[in-house]
């Protein structure tokens, strides 16, 4: 998908292997599933960076709930889903701790958003749909690169070459 103002981030191609034996290559099912789920949360971060600055007046606490669903999805994924099921899986192969300073970073680079978002769905702080494509842009290809790499490591079938994040960047 070429990237322009409605498809700012690039969707994960989702691909089934061909010979992918879905009762024994757990970590190769569940890279289908991240990938398709992840899809998802990129959808969302690509409908809040088009429609920041279309928001209509009284609008703006929807908008700010809507986003703040989005933050909260991406925290229950890489807290409960990648955190609690995948990570562990593999945690006896190879070290996993590279990913879980990633999850960190993405957690601290949404978090000045998130913030902003708290403040405007209270009221606290006045709705700034240019400031919101900013925020956005400061934690959006991190996190979009974040979830290509893991459908990558996820569906490497051996998983020969997991967390090289470096080579990546």
């Amino acid at each position: 998908m070429a990237s322009d103002e409605k498809h700012r981030y690039s969707l994960i191609p989702v691909d089934c292997p061909p010979n992918c034996d879905f009762n024994s290559n757990f970590t190769g099912t569940y890279g289908l599933e991240l990938g398709l789920y992840q899809n998802t949360i990129i959808r969302c971060l690509n409908s809040i960076y088009y429609n920041s600055v279309r928001v209509k007046p009284g609008d703006e606490a929807a908008f700010a709930g809507y986003c703040l669903s989005f933050v909260g999805s991406i925290h229950g994924h890489q807290g409960e889903g990648m955190g609690k099921i995948w990570l562990p899986f593999v945690q006896g192969k190879y070290d996993t701790a590279p990913h879980v300073e990633r999850h960190a970073h993405c957690n601290e680079k949404l978090k000045p958003f998130e913030e902003y978002m708290k403040k405007v769905s209270s009221g606290e702080e006045a709705y700034d749909g240019q400031k919101v494509r900013e925020l956005v842009k400061s934690f959006g290809d991190y996190v979009v690169k974040t979830f290509h790499l893991e459908v990558r490591v996820c569906v490497n079938d051996d998983l020969t070459a997991p967390f090289l994040m470096v080579a990546f960047f």
